[in-house]
């Protein structure tokens, strides 16, 4: 019997980091992101490796990481969401709800994941292929634009045309003027 491999924790771990540098990578080289990528699955081979000697099946512990990184991610995009929810003068969009709230969830599934008596391959199967997915999508993004990137033409390559190009080829040229605008001023006896 074949086992199905338990890759979606590793794959939820590192989503986050892909996702950030999806969108940012005309900003930040992607080599930026190995180092967080490698303390990520560092720590959730470690976390797996220590719930297997714990719960004794693998797939309830891959599971139970995949949850607790889920809730760990997703904390601050749920606080910003709610943080202005108000019910009269009660404020719901606290910490201290927030967290008792994902405590709570975490701790049920937990709790359910543990006494289950049902074998769990499905589970992590459809993990697996969601996990999948879900790091496809950023990655397919940073290897789109990594291709636009690369088909642009580099500044030294681009030769204007007509008589734009003479303006560009005289020695006596104007050249570029640097204006400077200070935001803000030191004290006058400084200056």
């Amino acid at each position: 019997m074949v086992k199905t491999p338990l890759i979606h924790p590793f794959f939820f771990s590192i989503f986050p980091i892909l996702f950030i540098l999806s969108h940012n990578i005309t900003e930040v080289h992607a080599s930026k992101a190995i180092l967080p990528a490698a303390v990520l699955l560092s720590v959730t081979f470690l976390m797996l490796s220590l719930l297997k000697l714990i719960l004794k099946e693998r797939n309830k512990a891959g599971i139970v990481i995949s949850i607790f990184l889920c809730i760990f991610f997703s904390y601050g995009h749920i606080y910003e969401a709610i943080s202005s929810w108000r019910i009269g003068a009660f404020i719901i969009g606290r910490h201290r709800y927030l967290m008792a709230l994902c405590a709570s969830i975490f701790i049920f599934s937990i709790y359910a994941i543990i006494k289950t008596r049902k074998s769990l391959t499905n589970t992590t199967k459809i993990l697996n292929m969601t996990a999948f997915f879900l790091i496809l999508i950023p990655i397919v993004n940073i290897l789109f634009v990594k291709l636009k990137i690369d088909e642009l033409p580099s500044r030294g390559q681009i030769k204007p045309s007509g008589a734009v190009s003479n303006a560009y080829n005289r020695k006596d040229a104007p050249k570029d003027v640097y204006y400077i605008i200070l935001d803000a001023y030191a004290r006058a006896d400084i200056l």
